[in-house]
């Protein structure tokens, strides 16, 4: 079809692939990058409408044990947001976990056996280094990019998101670097 945009379709591939992504500098380029076109101005962002698989809240018991999920449409910008909240969330967990490390097993290891942090492909791979992206504070660059949207935006976003999503979107707009620090 001639005049189609590509766009949707690539952001929905985008968002569906991302939690695949097995490197952990390769997630840190992408939800940065995501960061980006979130705060862009584009109206595409809150337009374009990507599915996701949500639990169904019928409030009813399947006894077949089936998991009773359910693929619905939110925004692009909501799914951005979805998964800049997670990101945040694992990072934060990492912190916590490297924090607290007294030599014992490190929980953060364990959270994220099946991905290279962006650490541990900087001792296989030194370029990565040289990347501007590789000093970014995620910490504090992703709750920024929260910040930037503004209250109505954030609004309409947490209105799309699951109670999970609401909690950890809050958790990262109060979330406060300096604070973290003083916890040191």
């Amino acid at each position: 079809q001639k005049g189609t945009s590509a766009f949707p379709l690539v952001m929905k591939v985008w968002t569906e692939k991302y939690p695949d992504f097995y490197s952990g500098f390769h997630k840190k380029i992408s939800i940065l990058a995501m960061s980006s076109l979130v705060t862009s101005g584009d109206p595409r962002v809150f337009e374009t409408k990507v599915p996701v698989e949500r639990m169904q809240s019928s409030g009813r018991y399947n006894l077949r044990g089936s998991t009773g999920k359910e693929i619905v449409p939110i925004s692009l910008g909501t799914r951005i947001c979805e998964l800049i909240c997670a990101e945040f969330n694992d990072e934060l967990i990492e912190a916590v976990c490297d924090y607290n490390d007294a030599g014992e097993i490190d929980l953060s290891d364990l959270l994220h056996m099946s991905n290279f942090s962006a650490d541990q492909e900087a001792q296989e791979d030194p370029e990565i280094k040289n990347d501007p992206l590789y000093g970014v504070d995620m910490l504090q660059a992703l709750p920024n990019t929260l910040r930037k949207l503004g209250g109505a935006k954030l609004q309409a976003i947490a209105s799309e998101m699951t109670e999970n999503g609401r909690e950890m979107l809050k958790t990262a707009m109060n979330y406060d670097p300096k604070q973290q620090q003083n916890k040191k």
